[in-house]
């Protein structure tokens, strides 16, 4: 059937049309879902980074053992890996909003780790306070200020391990013969 320019109607040009209204109300979603989720990694970065501050206070009265030096550390790098993220996410919301170049695979994909991230900042959120109130490893217990007697009780765990599966492996042997 011809139009009243003269061109023949299709149906591929109504479907093409369909198809860019589709894949822009998916593209207004995931930025809408962006608008929401990337403030709240900035927020949630801020809250981690005052509770580690509070924890390392704290541990400055521990006894500075092996292991609180490390979990000390291994905070603040996590906390410092991320230190620009948030202004990242900004400015990518930005880009999102104002070009269409960028994929919905792409945002999609940003969405997926954004939503890791903030789980990874609540779990490490509700570590270091349960720190803070005492929930966590108890950091000035004798167990941990003793690293001698840490090192000959896993020697002897080991032991024990080897021992067990030196065992299990002659009493096989001797059912088999």
């Amino acid at each position: 059937m011809a139009t009243s320019d003269g061109f023949q109607e299709s149906d591929d040009g109504k479907e093409c049309v369909e198809d860019v209204k589709k894949i822009r109300s998916e593209r207004g979603e995931l930025i809408a879902e962006c608008e929401e989720l990337f403030p709240e990694v900035g927020q949630l970065h801020a809250t981690f980074k005052t509770r580690l501050s509070e924890f390392i206070e704290k541990a400055e009265s521990l006894p500075q053992t092996l292991e609180l030096n490390l979990f000390v550390e291994t905070c603040q790098t996590f906390a410092d890996s991320y230190e620009q993220f948030p202004e990242k996410l900004s400015q990518e919301l930005v880009e999102y909003k104002e070009s269409d170049v960028v994929s919905l695979a792409v945002i999609r994909s940003q969405l997926d780790e954004v939503e890791r991230l903030i789980d990874e900042f609540e779990m490490s959120i509700d570590n270091v306070e349960d720190e803070i109130a005492g929930r966590g490893i108890p950091w000035d217990s004798e167990y941990l200020t003793r690293v001698d007697d840490n090192e000959n009780m896993l020697l002897a765990v080991f032991s024990l391990a080897l021992f067990s599966a030196l065992f299990v492996i002659f009493d096989l042997q001797s059912l088999i013969f």
